[in-house]
């Protein structure tokens, strides 16, 4: 059995950008230097979606917390599937 780590970034955030520093643009959770190397046998996944609060920042999100929580675990279930 693996061990999985499920990134999940806060409101207005990215599910690549969130994870990656502003100066030398590494995305953490997938550079081999990083947390790969640290858990060489964990499944690193992010998960995103539109999390935009305010019309400035793009199309708000119509949907709520609880739809997108479904949504992350029907999605995990359907990696697991694949995975096995």
């Amino acid at each position: 059995m693996y061990l999985s780590i499920i990134a999940v970034h806060g409101l207005n955030g990215h599910a690549f950008e969130t994870w990656t520093t502003e100066k030398s643009k590494v995305f953490w959770l997938g550079d081999e230097q990083m947390l790969p190397k640290a858990l060489k046998t964990a499944r690193i996944l992010t998960f995103g979606y539109n999390a935009n609060v305010t019309s400035l920042l793009g199309s708000t999100s119509s949907d709520r917390v609880l739809q997108h929580a479904q949504t992350l675990v029907a999605e995990l279930v359907a990696d697991r599937a694949v995975s096995k």
